[in-house]
This record gives C-alpha cells, sequence and structure tokens, in this order.
C-alpha cells in the first residue's frame, strides 16, 4: 500500500498518464465479481448511489464509445454483474452463459479503453480478491501485449490465496513484460533516511535513531508513527534556527532518553495514538473503521446523523484525521471518498470500540447503506450480510 501511495502522489508528473485505482476488500472474498464491480465503476465515473435510469445512460454511453458495443448485450451483462432488474425484457444471464458474455466485453472494453492513451491500473489488496475476479483477470492479462497498459498489483504472497495465480501467470507467460518487486524491511540506514525525509532537518541523538529502527523493525509505517507519536508527545519538538542567514527548520529531541516513551509494537503504538484523539475525533475515526478501509463522506455523514452528529461536526472532525494522516482523500468525484492510510489504523480503530457498541455500529452502517442505496441491494448484498451479521441481526 505504501509504495501504491508512493507512485500515486508521482503520477502528475505526467499529465498523458491515466491513473485509475481499485482496491478488494477483506469481507467480499466470497463475492464473485466483487473486484469487477468496482472497476466498472472507476472506470466509468458511476457512482455508488446512481440512479438505474443514470446508470443505464452510462451503460450506453460506454457500448456506444466501445468499438463493437452492442447496448443491448452490454445491458444484459451489467444487470447480472449488479444484480439489478433485466432492462431489456430478455430472460436475465445465469452460469457458463453469462461467464461467457461478461469475459466478452470485458475483453471488449480494455481493447477499447487502455488501446491509446498510456494507462496504470492499480489493485491495491489483490490477497482479498475472490476467485471468480481473479479468473477474469486472467483472461483480460493479454491486453498488456498490445495496449500501453500496466497492472501494478499489491499483494500478500500467500500461495493459498486466488491472487497468487496472478503471480504464477505473470512468472509463465509474461515474464518478459512482468517486474516483481518484493518489500523487505528497511536497513538502520533506510530508516535514518526515512526519519530525515519525514522531519526535514531531523537534529536526532543517534540512540535514539538507534531505538526507532529496532522498535520498527524496519517497517516503514512503524517508523512514521513512531516519529508522529513522538512529536505529538512532545519528545521532538520544532526549532527555527539561522544559518548563513537564512531560516531553517529543525527538528530535535528534547532529551537523549526520548526513546523511553516509544511502544514496543506497533498495534500498541496506534493503540496509544487513537487513545490520545479528542473523544469526538476518535468516535468518527471508530465509526468510519467499522465501514471498512474505505468510505464515502455521505456514508459516514447519514451514520453521524443516526448518532445525533451535526455534518459540520463529522466534516470537522474528518479534517482533523486528515491533518493527522489517519485517513486521506482517495477520490473527490464521481463523490468524495476516503480511505485509511494504512489497513492497521483501521484494523486498530475497530478493535478500540466495544463489543456491544460495535454491533450497534455494524447495524447502522447496514441501515445507512439501504437508505442511501435503495436501487443497490443485490449489488451491496455481500456488504449488508456482512455488517449485519457483525451486528448479530438476521
Amino acid at each position: 500500500s505504501r509504495l501504491v501511495s508512493e507512485l500515486r502522489g508521482n503520477k502528475s508528473q505526467e499529465s498523458t498518464l491515466t491513473w485509475i485505482e481499485t482496491a478488494s476488500l477483506s469481507y467480499e472474498l466470497s463475492h464473485p465479481y466483487a473486484l469487477f464491480q468496482q472497476l466498472v465503476r472507476q472506470l466509468n465515473d458511476i457512482p455508488a448511489w446512481e440512479e438505474a435510469d443514470q446508470f443505464w445512460q452510462r451503460i450506453q454511453r460506454l457500448a456506444a464509445e466501445t468499438p463493437g458495443g452492442d447496448q443491448s448485450r452490454y445491458a444484459r451483462v451489467f444487470a447480472a454483474l449488479f444484480a439489478l432488474p433485466e432492462p431489456t425484457g430478455q430472460p436475465p444471464l445465469e452460469g457458463e452463459q453469462f461467464k461467457r458474455e461478461l469475459y466478452a466485453v470485458m475483453a471488449q472494453i480494455w481493447s477499447a479503453r487502455f488501446a491509446e492513451r498510456p494507462s496504470v491500473l492499480v489493485i491495491d489488496d489483490l490477497h482479498w480478491a475472490d476467485s471468480a475476479s481473479v479468473e477474469l483477470l486472467l483472461h483480460l492479462l493479454p491486453v498488456i501485449e498490445t495496449s500501453p497498459l500496466v497492472l501494478l498489483c499489491a499483494f500478500r504472497p500467500d500461495r493459498g490465496a486466488p491472487s497468487y495465480q496472478v503471480k504464477q501467470a505473470a512468472d509463465a507467460d509474461y515474464l518478459h513484460r512482468y517486474t516483481e518487486i518484493n518489500l523487505r524491511p528497511l536497513t538502520e540506514d533506510d530508516s535514518d533516511e526515512l526519519v530525515n525525509r519525514l522531519l526535514a532537518i531531523a537534529d536526532l541523538p543517534d540512540s535514539l535513531r538507534r531505538r526507532i529502527w529496532e522498535r520498527s523493525g524496519g517497517n516503514p509505517f512503524y517508523v512514521e508513527e513512531v516519529v508522529r507519536t513522538l512529536i505529538e508527545n512532545g519528545a521532538v519538538v520544532a526549532e527555527d534556527r539561522t544559518v548563513e542567514g537564512q531560516q531553517h527548520r529543525y527538528w530535535r529531541a528534547v532529551s537523549e532518553r526520548a526513546e523511553l516513551d516509544i511502544p514496543k509494537n506497533l498495534q500498541g503504538l496506534l493503540t496509544s495514538r487513537i487513545d490520545r484523539l479528542e473523544e469526538e475525533t476518535r468516535h468518527v475515526l471508530q465509526l468510519a473503521s467499522v465501514i471498512g478501509r474505505s468510505f464515502y463522506h455521505r456514508v459516514l455523514a447519514e451514520i453521524g446523523r443516526m448518532e445525533d452528529l451535526s455534518l459540520d461536526m463529522v466534516d470537522q472532525q474528518i479534517g482533523r484525521l486528515v491533518r493527522l494522516e489517519m485517513i486521506q482523500e482517495a477520490a473527490r468525484v464521481p463523490d468524495v471518498e476516503y480511505r485509511f492510510r494504512n489497513p492497521m489504523t483501521q484494523e486498530v480503530a475497530y478493535q478500540t470500540i466495544l463489543l456491544k457498541h460495535r454491533r450497534e455500529f455494524h447495524r447502522r452502517v447496514g441501515a445507512a447503506l439501504e437508505a442511501l442505496f435503495p436501487d443497490r441491494l443485490g449489488e451491496l448484498a455481500t456488504r449488508l450480510a456482512y455488517h449485519y451479521s457483525e451486528g448479530r441481526q438476521a
């Protein structure tokens, strides 16, 4: 995820590059084609709450803009994919017939969409992708042979997960186009360099730098969180100095023993940081963690309304969480969407919720999804089942 974030930050350097980003979600492992439902929406700027008429207008436009695209065929395929009523009056596609049509239509769309303009398609957390999505992705891999398309897939190397088939196929059939980047722990020098980049001019004792590296185990996210914690605790402070007539900001440790305040593991570090948040800020963070790794502003605002939280208050706390770099804006169109900067932050925030409150929050997320997206209940069935199951509501 960090690699994806770094590359995302550099994409603006090339204005002709199209950057498309999606991710698999942990509770969609058993939801066939969940990844491609998200991807179709991403590629066509279809918001999750799009009215049925507008949804079909966008699909019609997609068919019209795709060479060889047939509106009736596309309507049938996407009705089955999104569990929507069949708009053509024909019997719904099912089983192998649906699979054949979906594969053909998606190959047609990919070939047309990525034919001319250089594009990067990012699929984060592919280790949570369902097997049907992985099989379809494997079917679409030949597009990279003829199109200026880069697939950037980030996943854990779990041999038992469907996602591992992507690595195996790339090794076997596309080795001439395949680059594998294995993320390894930072060395002590790497950790020092990261601290220097985070703090611009870091005037820290060697003992503190060494302790940061030892405690982090070379995990760059842990290093970042340690630095933030030391600043929030006042163990590391900013100091403006004049050097050769110019002002520079230095960050220094208040004492040689500042490192004693560093928690021994990442979970403890994050828990401590969340506990130090103001009550309202922590509450909004916890609500967001129940929704998932990413969340629409509209959904969080609706849950806030159920909690008697004003929209202004929710927006204020979101702003604070963005400034604290616990969450970040993921998209502004077709609607504002946020995501946790790291899955661990979401997991730890979720674990800080009392079980009885956690169940109630899940029920409210389910109710919010049903209220906001009444025309998408078939598509949202897996998410609704997850939230109501966690909320102990049949």
